[in-house]
């Protein structure tokens, strides 16, 4: 049996975006995690933004998990490490240009012979569909 090579361009043609598809009978719901920096950028700037308002953390974690793809713990943890490196006198700028370490999650729907054998991929099976 010939070992599928799927390219970064055929990707969507095997993972589906759970964000955007339902799953199918038979898909399992696959996790690629890795560590990621967040580094300057307009999201950066954007929650920055968000920390000087009040009542502002749900909005903060939604910016992390949804266009940062942050693990729920990290979608927290992060944006109070900023907070508190601004109470503590760092300037924005000092704060756009530290980075900060978070774990990364992105969620697909797969059939179960597609996903790889890696460290960074994991499966959970779909119950009831």
């Amino acid at each position: 049996m010939n070992d599928l090579v799927i390219e970064e361009q055929d990707f969507e043609k095997y993972f589906f975006d759970v964000r955007k598809h339902d799953p199918k009978p038979g898909q399992i719901m696959a996790c690629y995690s890795a560590m990621a920096e967040f580094n300057r950028s307009n999201e950066k700037q954007q929650i920055i933004d968000l920390l000087k308002m009040p009542k502002k953390a749900l909005a903060i974690t939604q910016v992390m998990r949804k266009l940062l793809f942050a693990s729920e713990l990290d979608a927290i943890r992060l944006p109070l490490a900023m907070a508190e490196d601004l109470k503590n006198s760092m300037t924005e700028d000092e704060v756009l240009d530290k980075p900060y370490k978070y774990k990364l999650e992105m969620f697909f729907y797969t059939d179960p012979q597609y996903l790889p054998a890696d460290e960074h991929w994991t499966s959970i099976s779909l119950l009831n569909l």
